[in-house]
């Protein structure tokens, strides 16, 4: 069957708007504090901007690689990711010790590398075996898809659903990254409605989830599956989107804050964490606790991605 869509052109082209729309939905989903009706299912769902982001990464790695030995790709992905975890690590850990004192060692530690977020442990562990999906992905293609679909529903039997699922259950999304990358990842007419209906029924069982209509242990941990794979779509309509948003400049904003969404993801949550401790949570002060944590973020992030390319780290 012939390729309808070029995934891979279109997302190389539109990559740092797709990072801006992943790192946005994340940080208005940790935004507990969102009360507003309007504004609530953009936070709910936006739990899934992990999943773009890992497919993303998928999708990066694959270029990072090409030609390099697994060392040389470890020595270049870690020279891009700690030292800006390890400053604004150390920044939040001066900023932690004014507020409320300094942390226990092991916490200290673990921010000043960042791996008090289980995204950045959940990175490194995707980086350290990338060259075997890398392998599996040239080998064998989308067939290899099918087993690692076939072994996560076991991997949930066997593990505890809010340590590991947030993890294992993106595994799709960071794989089908990488055959977009590599050109091997069919978009024709039945493979995109095979993943618009992923997409919709993730968002019904997500829907179920939020209502608490159906109580089942595994519901969560299927959404966040079906999601994942149907990351391809939800790329394709945002690929769309760029040209409907890029008339009004929001897509020039999204490009923007694209560039730098490693900072943002490392200081949105801390931020928020501070707003909530100065000014009390409740509906009345939801809008302002959106707007000053939102925006002192953003401000944060940029300062830290301006200063390192001025260091050049």
């Amino acid at each position: 069957m012939t390729t309808l869509y070029n995934l891979k052109e279109s997302i190389s082209d539109k990559r740092y708007f797709l990072m801006g729309i992943s790192i946005v939905m994340i940080m208005l989903y940790h935004q507990l504090w969102v009360f507003n009706p309007l504004l609530k299912p953009f936070s709910y769902y936006g739990y899934n901007g992990a999943d773009l982001f890992f497919f993303l990464s998928g999708f990066g790695l694959t270029f990072s690689f090409k030609g390099k030995t697994p060392t040389q790709f470890y020595r270049r992905r870690l020279s891009r990711i700690l030292p800006t975890c390890i400053v604004c690590g150390l920044c939040k850990l001066l900023i932690t010790y004014f507020v409320s004192g300094f942390p226990p060692l092991v916490n200290a530690l673990l921010m000043i590398f960042g791996l008090d977020l289980w995204f950045i442990r959940a990175l490194f562990i995707f980086y350290l075996f990338f060259p075997l999906f890398h392998h599996a992905a040239e080998r064998w293609g989308e067939k290899c898809l099918l087993a690692v679909l076939v072994l996560i529903p076991f991997a949930f039997l066997y593990t505890s659903q809010d340590t590991f699922s947030g993890f294992y259950t993106r595994i799709p999304a960071f794989f089908l990254g990488i055959l977009a990358a590599k050109g091997m990842l069919t978009i024709n007419k039945f493979t995109l409605t095979a993943y618009a209906i992923a997409f919709f029924l993730s968002l019904y069982l997500r829907r179920l989830d939020w209502l608490n209509i159906w109580e089942f242990r595994g519901i969560l941990t299927i959404y966040q599956l079906l999601f994942s794979i149907s990351t391809p779509f939800v790329l394709y309509a945002l690929t769309h989107l760029y040209n409907i948003l890029h008339k009004v400049l929001l897509a020039t904003i999204f490009c923007w804050l694209g560039a730098f969404t490693l900072e943002l993801y490392l200081w949105h949550e801390y931020i928020y964490h501070l707003t909530d401790i100065f000014i009390p949570l409740s509906p009345q002060n939801g809008w302002q606790l959106l707007t000053i944590g939102f925006f002192c973020s953003i401000g944060f992030a940029f300062a830290q991605y301006h200063l390192m390319k001025k260091l050049h780290l």
